[in-house]
């Protein structure tokens, strides 16, 4: 229907009402007065509530499209009504022709086809979302649920590798199979650990600790292996701090280590010998209780085009297919890294140019920390008593090996009752365990069980560990 309005009456130019098979609202006359077409016609058949229809009839009134129309053109106005139990949908478009002779053109038309085109869209569009959806989640949960079967024998196999090199009389061919076997085990642990993280990222599952933390101890732990890499590579190493940092800082350290490492481990392996990667650290604010630091991770390795800086943070990605063979990866490294860094209201940056090297910018935010060098004891492991349960033999020896190698001696036991009766022996001797590492996953006691068993029976301050992996 095309109509005109002028002075408040309308008038029906083209449009035929015999035509209307359902839900018509089509002007019983041709013309008439538009107020009471509204009043009179509409308003009865508008599908809603009181507010609703108030507010159509209000939306499609004189005064709101003389208003409306100043300052855009068409001026349109949607409405459903009901009519026979069946919901239709309209649609008016005001044009102004002559506003001092308040005189428009109005254009409705009949859209409820279009509408319920466009539901069962949506409809489907819906039912393809929950699916995908539900194979998002399911794919989340076998990856959490596999975690530990996954690791299990990775770990076996790199326990028993780590045995084997400690057998004397080895030929040197069987110690470098070895030595190849532990690195490519490592190497696919790394791998697997990616998508795990990946997969508590995606599922909203990774947190972040909120503890006070030795920031020197942090940056060591992070010099010593990075330092050695570039040693192993014959590459040059330069780390320095900018200016005064605090010692301590609270938030999660083994995350902010975990991204550091995974920076400075890219540098040294996309950097070709003789090269330099460096590492700046500088606090660059401390404001109301938070402190901003800055990390700059420099090299001179092979860099990267500027067309693929936009897609370094995606999942999966690497610049050149032919990378995945000669260097490794899983092409997650990075977007985790980035997203640990916004969860620590932090930012990331990379600025790169292809054969010169690579700068790679971090800035995050940590809670202060009144805490001084000062406060902090010397931590002498030789002097603690050690227990190590867990039912997997080459797990317990591997343990064991780990133990000796920083000057501990550790007891073991091979289950939960086992170890619950070795913690008692131990208090009713006086000599308490100060370290109890548990496995999560036994047979009989779990580790939880274990642990709770221990608490009860024991009073002791023994720090208790429990490890999926």
């Amino acid at each position: 229907m095309v109509a005109f309005l002028v002075n408040g009456a309308y008038g029906v130019g083209i449009g035929d009402a015999s035509l209307i098979e359902r839900g018509s609202i089509f002007p019983l006359t041709r013309t008439g007065d538009y107020a009471e077409y509204l009043q009179y016609q509409v308003r009865p058949a508008l599908h809603g509530g009181a507010d609703y229809k108030e507010e159509a009839v209000r939306a499609l009134s004189l005064d709101t499209v003389e208003a409306e129309t100043r300052t855009r053109e068409p001026y349109i106005v949607n409405i459903e009504i009901e009519m026979d139990g069946e919901i239709f949908h309209k649609r008016f478009d005001f044009y102004r022709a002559d506003p001092q002779a308040q005189f428009y053109v109005v254009l409705k038309s009949d859209t409820t086809q279009l509408h319920r085109e466009q539901a069962a869209r949506n409809e489907q569009l819906r039912a393809a979302l929950a699916e995908a959806r539900q194979a998002n989640v399911a794919k989340t949960a076998f990856l959490s649920s596999m975690s530990h079967e996954i690791r299990t024998p990775m770990n076996a196999i790199i326990g028993l590798d780590s045995l084997a090199l400690r057998e004397k009389d080895l030929s040197g061919r069987t110690r470098e199979y070895l030595e190849k076997i532990g690195g490519s085990a490592r190497h696919l642990l790394g791998l697997i650990n990616d998508i795990l993280d990946m997969s508590r990222i995606e599922s909203g599952r990774m947190t972040l600790k909120n503890e006070e933390f030795s920031f020197k101890a942090m940056l060591e732990q992070i010099n010593t292996m990075i330092g050695g890499q570039c040693q192993d590579r014959s590459l040059t190493y330069e780390f320095r701090v900018d200016g005064p940092v605090s010692p301590y800082y609270i938030g999660d350290d083994m995350k902010l280590k975990q991204v550091l490492i995974n920076i400075l481990g890219n540098a040294v392996k996309f950097t070709p010998a003789p090269g330099t990667v460096s590492f700046l650290v500088r606090q660059t604010a401390e404001f109301d209780g938070q402190a901003t630091l800055r990390f700059l991770v420099q090299d001179t390795g092979i860099g990267m085009d500027k067309d693929y800086l936009p897609k370094i943070f995606d999942a999966f990605t690497q610049e050149d297919a032919t990378a995945t063979n000669q260097y490794g990866g899983s092409g997650l490294g990075m977007a985790i890294t980035k997203n640990i860094v916004e969860m620590m209201n932090g930012s990331i940056s990379v600025e790169s140019e292809k054969g010169k090297g690579s700068a790679f910018t971090v800035t995050v935010t940590l809670r202060s920390s009144s805490r001084t060098d000062m406060e902090e004891q010397e931590f002498r492991p030789q002097g603690l008593k050690v227990m190590l349960i867990d039912d997997d033999s080459v797990a317990r020896e591997h343990g064991k090996l780990a133990l000796e190698e920083i000057g501990l001696t550790a007891d073991t036991a091979g289950n939960g009752e086992e170890g619950v009766a070795a913690v008692r022996l131990h208090a009713a001797r006086h000599e308490p365990y100060n370290l109890i590492l548990i496995d999560q996953r036994m047979p009989g006691l779990s580790g939880v069980e274990t642990a709770r068993q221990i608490r009860e029976a024991v009073d002791s301050d023994a720090i208790l560990i429990m490890a999926a992996y």
